[in-house]
């Protein structure tokens, strides 16, 4: 978020620039003036309004096991942001590269396993087509897929971070809303994540039931299940750990709300580092991490899951201070009713193409 004044006079071109670029897209694609490309099985998108970490990586997760619990399959497509090759298909197993498929589609691979295919791809479409003519699939679920119009979507999850002021705040560059707040008209589903973060919901909710009176409006929070030692592997539960010191670090979309979980657990952290989204910790910067978890005197070094699917074996072993890697999950209140929804929009789909 831009608050020099000078800076903010100097971006104001690229400010209108993309200003006028988001609102003529949207435009087109309302007035169906661009093409509309529509997959076989129904789409739910799960996306936000802004730049940064809502929660959008953990909801899909969950998601993918429940609808896994009611038999159904979840085909994930994810863009992969900062890998290489970014225009290649590829599907992403537990094993795969970081590098190669990108952080958030690995640590879904990850945690869902064979409940559920991942893979990444510049074009969704193309992906799509691709992963269920080679896999099958009753539900894709699209990461991050709000702005990407050029799909149809069955079902359009929106997330809403309460910590994060994306009701005030401006476009990019200016702020770090991707589009104006009235896009959420187009959302059938509003999640308003770490929910318990802000004590009074009220005011958003009625300036989101303003603009969408429609959609399901719903809360989330993420929550801490287990902790897994990575030189012992043992999982080991948060009340275990309770008024222990740690240091932390991270590189997700808002490193704040990490360091807020942690405490929010009855953990100590003195001092926490943020790095920048999806980059890969450099020996350097993990040796500040080493240097001072030692100088705290912690017990451990902790991090979050997204982080340590990035991290060498070699710059693990190179910490001095045992390792803990933070493992949530998104409870959502009315994921029942959600799930309804999506079964049935497959169920739908199913009876039409019997027909």
């Amino acid at each position: 978020m831009i608050k020099s004044r000078l800076l903010k006079i100097l971006v104001f071109p690229l400010y209108m620039l993309y200003r006028l670029v988001v609102s003529a897209r949207n435009r087109m694609y309302d007035r169906g003036w661009l093409k509309i490309q529509k997959l076989p099985v129904p789409v739910v998108s799960v996306g936000n309004l802004t730049v940064g970490g809502t929660g959008k990586t953990p909801t899909v997760i969950a998601l993918g096991e429940a609808l896994s619990e009611k038999g159904l399959k979840s085909c994930i497509l994810s863009r992969g942001y900062h890998r290489k090759n970014e225009k290649k298909i590829l599907q992403v197993t537990p094993d795969s590269n970081p590098e190669i498929c990108g952080d958030e589609p690995l640590l879904i691979a990850r945690r869902l396993e064979n409940r559920a295919g991942v893979w990444v791809g510049k074009n969704r479409f193309e992906t799509g087509m691709f992963a269920l003519n080679r896999e099958g699939g009753d539900i894709v679920l699209l990461d991050d897929g709000f702005q990407h119009r050029k799909l149809h979507r069955d079902l359009d999850i929106v997330l809403v971070d309460c910590t994060y002021p994306a009701l005030k705040s401006s476009l990019i560059p200016y702020g770090t809303l991707r589009e104006p707040f009235r896009g959420i008209s187009r959302a059938d589903i509003i999640v308003l994540t770490r929910s318990r973060f802000l004590k009074n919901l009220d005011p958003l909710k009625n300036e989101i039931v303003k603009i969408n009176p429609n959609a399901v409006l719903t809360t989330a929070d993420l929550k801490i299940s287990e902790f897994l030692d990575v030189s012992t592997g043992d999982t080991i539960s948060p009340k275990q750990l309770k008024g222990n010191r740690m240091v932390a670090f991270s590189g997700i979309g808002n490193p704040l709300s990490f360091k807020a979980e942690l405490i929010t657990a009855g953990i100590e952290i003195p001092r926490a580092f943020g790095f920048p989204d999806h980059a890969v910790p450099s020996p350097a910067r993990l040796a500040k991490v080493n240097a001072v978890a030692m100088e705290e005197k912690v017990a451990y070094i902790v991090t979050t899951e997204k982080d340590w699917v990035k991290l060498a074996r070699e710059s693990i072993d190179a910490l001095q201070v045992p390792l803990l890697i933070c493992r949530v999950e998104m409870i959502i209140e009315k994921m029942d009713n959600i799930l309804a929804m999506i079964e049935e929009k497959h169920n739908a789909k199913r009876t039409h193409q019997e027909n």
